[in-house]
This record gives structure tokens, C-alpha cells and sequence, in this order.
């Protein structure tokens, strides 16, 4: 029997080596599990326009999975879907991909849940929060850095 040659994609194991792939923040987005909606629901009770337990868990139904994030530490909280090749499609056709604000926005617009993103939420957001939530809803849609897209191909 002729031994197997070693299949290799991506770049040689010394150059591998050398990758260097920022540290991910330690306020990353994570999945919203059954246990974490009810600490969600729990943290926006009270809350005027918040979802409660049903609409997140109905959130989490309709889309496979939910991430809620931070941007300004505990004092806010987004819950978003992650974007779709079809949703992203749809968006590169409008022509909102031709400018970055309004890509910025139409993408918001699609995946953020809460708060809802209206006219009103746009116009007085944080001058950097839409596009920070641009950058988690992209990483967990697959958007990831192109450094990181390498470091995450192994030898087999």
C-alpha cells in the first residue's frame, strides 16, 4: 500500500505558525441559549417596547438563533438575527451596498430586533453605534477578519 500523501490547504505549517489573529473582544455577541432568554427578559422588564420571554423565545423560533450584545458595556443591550445570503442579496440589489452609511443602515434595518430599528432609533443613536453593530451582526453572519478565515484552516 503507497502512503498517503498529506493533503495541505492553505499555507505551509511554518507560515500557519505565524498567523496572528486579534483577541476577540470580551464583549462578543453570543447565541441566546432557552436559559438566556429568560435572563433577557428578566434584564428588560420594565422596559417600555422590550420584548418579554415569548417574543424573544418566538425570535429564537423563527431565526435558529438570536445573539444579543452590548456596545457601552451593561448600560444598553441589541438583539439581533444573523444576516442570510439571501437577505444579503437583497441589499447589494437595492444599491444600498454603494455607500457605506446606507449599507450600515439597510443592514441594521434587516437584523436587528430590539430596539427596533426605525427612523427614530437611527437619527438618535450613538454617532458609532450603527456601525458597531454593523461589525457583530457581519462577524456572525460569516463576515470574519481575513486573518481569522486563515488561522481557522487546519491541516487534515
Amino acid at each position: 500500500m503507497a502512503p498517503r500523501a498529506k493533503i495541505r490547504f492553505g499555507m505551509d505549517p511554518e507560515a500557519e505558525e505565524k498567523v496572528e489573529v486579534a483577541p476577540e473582544p470580551q464583549d462578543q455577541a453570543k447565541p441566546v441559549t432557552d436559559e438566556g432568554i429568560q435572563d433577557i427578559a428578566s434584564r428588560l422588564a420594565g422596559t417600555e417596547g422590550a420584548p418579554d420571554y415569548d417574543d424573544i423565545s418566538d425570535w429564537k423560533n423563527a431565526y435558529g438563533v438570536i445573539y444579543a450584545s452590548t456596545i457601552h458595556m451593561a448600560d444598553d443591550l441589541f438583539i439581533f438575527r444573523p444576516l442570510k445570503r439571501l437577505d444579503y442579496k437583497k441589499i447589494v440589489a437595492s444599491g444600498a451596498a454603494k455607500s457605506e452609511d446606507k449599507y450600515e443602515e439597510a443592514l441594521v434595518k434587516r437584523c436587528l430586533l430590539y430596539p427596533t430599528p426605525d427612523a427614530k432609533f437611527l437619527a438618535d443613536a450613538n454617532a458609532g453605534t450603527i456601525s458597531t453593530l454593523r461589525v457583530q451582526i457581519e462577524f456572525k453572519s460569516g463576515f470574519i477578519p481575513e486573518a481569522l478565515a486563515i488561522e481557522l484552516i487546519k491541516v487534515i
